[in-house]
């Protein structure tokens, strides 16, 4: 309609219709029933984003990706109490308080509290002031509460230690582990977003970590996203620091740029890394290195498509490929003992395999990695290879080379797995062929 193309191109938009977020709230009252059996009556009580302010400037805020799950909702300075029994839902209620006139004149209009009902899927809004009378009605020891933590309430210490409590990150972790329809798309246009960022910003030919930063932010606001983390742009053997993002160095000719970047589409992230050479040519050492990492994660990718998906699993596999690859290439300097050959991985192979994606970078930090991961799941493939200067074990010419070839990975129903980010070039002559393009 007229009135949804106004909303959108303002910004009044929730992406999650009305029976997703739905969907959600039912979903985990659905997975609390357990708890709630001595209960008269469970609660959900979440805040927000709050809003940073320096200097009277109020300065960009992401939301809470946790509180955007179940409400929909982005603005800051907000608070969410969904009320249910016996695992029905009766009221939801986000508190916030809408700007005055005054304030709209500096900072904007917002939407309607009609709009924000409609949108966020909400029964009614109230000022933030009301929520301690809704507490003091509400708190017993007959009431389950679930929220993040007590602290993000400290003025309401006294009504919420009245209620049994719960902690609701490890319920919402285990919903968002496995995507729905909708989340998946997401996920796809984030990845495609992000895979398209990364080879324009190559093809952009910028000479500094920085501009290549600011390269890959352009397009994604060009495609209705943003970043959805610092970017890692790592030029020479910065690329040895895993999480370089200091921006602070010229891209040299004859060096590799390690890229570690992601857009946000919609609260759902991408997570990629690249290698590319500044001068368009990888050099003898930079193409052994990095076609023996390209062949490591290909192996890796394949394995997953084996059913019975564990990231520890796909771990132990990795360690064990990057010794046995690079032992037959000739990479050491000597013939080493199964010990030293152990040693040698660890120092440079610095982190897992990979980890769950989705509204966070590292997603559902509260499910652990050694589950079979279910159809619907998110999650990273990236082996990482860092030689740093001075490791007398590998040849000299691979000193100061730090490579990560990073895809996102969907788990599909029987037991086989999609590339998220395949369109993102990765082999040598694809790399090679974008930076000579021009």
């Amino acid at each position: 309609s007229l009135l949804q193309m106004v909303r959108l191109s303002v910004g009044w938009r929730s992406p999650w219709s009305a029976s997703e977020l739905m969907g959600r709230r039912n979903s985990l009252m659905e997975m609390v029933t357990d708890r709630t059996r001595d209960c008269d009556r469970s609660i959900v009580l979440m805040r927000g984003v709050d809003p940073i302010v320096q200097s009277g400037v109020n300065l960009p805020t992401k939301q809470k990706s946790s509180f955007r799950y179940l409400t929909g909702c982005s603005l800051a300075s907000a608070s969410f109490l969904l009320e249910a029994r016996k695992g029905r839902i009766e009221k939801t209620t986000l508190f916030y308080d809408k700007r005055t006139k005054t304030e709209e004149l500096w900072d904007g209009e917002e939407m309607s509290e009609a709009d924000m009902r409609e949108i966020y899927c909400i029964d009614k809004i109230e000022p933030r002031s009301s929520l301690l009378s809704h507490l003091e009605r509400l708190s017993s020891p007959s009431t389950l509460l679930l929220c993040q933590s007590p602290s993000d309430f400290p003025e309401m210490a006294q009504w919420l230690g009245r209620c049994k409590m719960e902690k609701i990150d490890p319920f919402l972790d285990q919903m968002r582990l496995v995507k729905s329809a909708a989340e998946v798309a997401a996920m796809r246009r984030s990845a495609e977003i992000g895979s398209v960022a990364i080879v324009e910003a190559m093809r952009s030919g910028e000479k500094t970590e920085r501009a290549f930063a600011a390269r890959l932010e352009l397009e994604y606001a060009r495609n209705a996203s943003s970043s959805a983390y610092p970017p890692v742009v790592a030029g020479g053997e910065r690329a040895c620091t895993v999480h370089y993002l200091d921006l602070a160095h010229p891209l040299r000719e004859g060096d590799c740029v390690l890229v570690d970047a992601g857009a946000d589409c919609d609260g759902y992230f991408s997570d990629i890394s690249r290698v590319f050479p500044v001068n368009g040519r990888f050099s003898p050492p930079q193409r052994v290195l990095y076609d023996l990492l390209e062949t490591i994660q290909l192996t890796l990718i394949e394995e997953a498509k084996t059913g019975d998906l564990v990231l520890n699993s796909l771990f132990s596999s990795m360690l064990h490929l990057i010794g046995a690859t690079l032992k037959e290439a000739g990479i050491f300097t000597r013939d080493l003992t199964p010990r030293e050959l152990d040693r040698v991985v660890g120092d440079i192979s610095l982190h897992h395999i990979g980890h769950y994606l989705g509204m966070e970078v590292h997603d559902c930090p509260s499910i652990d990695r050694n589950i079979i991961m279910p159809p619907g799941c998110v999650f990273t493939i990236e082996p990482g290879i860092y030689i740093r200067h001075g490791n007398d074990l590998i040849k000299r010419e691979f000193h100061g080379l730090g490579m990560r070839i990073k895809d996102d990975v969907l788990v599909e129903k029987g037991d086989t797995v999609s590339v998220l980010t395949q369109s993102c070039p990765k082999s040598i002559e694809e790399i090679e062929a974008i930076m000579n393009r021009n």
